[in-house]
Parts: C-alpha cells; sequence; structure tokens
C-alpha cells in the first residue's frame, strides 16, 4: 500500500513539474519570440486547461470501469507524447502545432489526474 501511494505522489509530482515547466517557458516564447502581448500570451495556453477540463470528468467514470491503473498509465504516455511534441518547437513552430501539442498534454494530464487522485484516496492509511 505505501509503496502504491509512493508512487502515485512522485508520479502527480514529476507530471505537475513537466507541464509546470512548459507552460512556464511558452510564456517567455510567446512573448519573447512571437512578440505577442501578455494577455493573449496567457490566453494562447487555454488548450491545457480545456482539454484537461473536457477529459477529467469521464477520465474518473472509466476509472470506476477500468481500474485507476490503466487509467492513470495512458494517460501519462498521452502527456508524455505531448511533451516530447514541445521538444520541436523553433521560432517558425505553428500556433497549430502548439495547440495540438497543448491539447494531447491536457488530455493525458485529464486523464491521469482523477484516477491517480482516486487511487490516492483509496490507498491512504486510516486514522
Amino acid at each position: 500500500k505505501t509503496r502504491l501511494l509512493s508512487f502515485a505522489y512522485i508520479s502527480t509530482l514529476l507530471n505537475g513539474i513537466a507541464r509546470g515547466a512548459v507552460t512556464f517557458l511558452l510564456i517567455f516564447y510567446f512573448e519573447g519570440d512571437r512578440g505577442i502581448d501578455p494577455i493573449t500570451a496567457g490566453m494562447l495556453l487555454c488548450p491545457f486547461a480545456v482539454a484537461m477540463m473536457a477529459v477529467s470528468p469521464i477520465s474518473g467514470i472509466l476509472c470506476d470501469k477500468y481500474g485507476a491503473r490503466a487509467l492513470s498509465s495512458i494517460g501519462l504516455l498521452i502527456s508524455a507524447a505531448g511533451l516530447l511534441g514541445f521538444m520541436r518547437i523553433n521560432t517558425t513552430s505553428s500556433t497549430a502545432y502548439l495547440v495540438v501539442c497543448m491539447v494531447f498534454t491536457g488530455i493525458g494530464s485529464g486523464m491521469f489526474f482523477s484516477p491517480n487522485t482516486s487511487s490516492i484516496m483509496a490507498n491512504v492509511p486510516e486514522g
């Protein structure tokens, strides 16, 4: 139980660090390389949140049917695919490409967080 709980905490931390780092760096990319104003740069990050909001409730329902471990793993893989896509960004990358990477990362994170949180809550020791 403790090992599963530790893995759930560590995977949440690492996923959050990866998403946070990309979000932080994208703001500098949008404002510095693209010359976009801060408000618009912030709005361009919405695909992360919208994808997470759309997928999280569905993920919770699927978690009850298929289990937390499988869904969390699939979510992390999708999120990793989106994050790896950001490695190809350069000054000529299209906004559509960035949005696709953000959507994949958001979908993966949304698929990951609901089952992972459910797993954490189910394995917390009583008392």
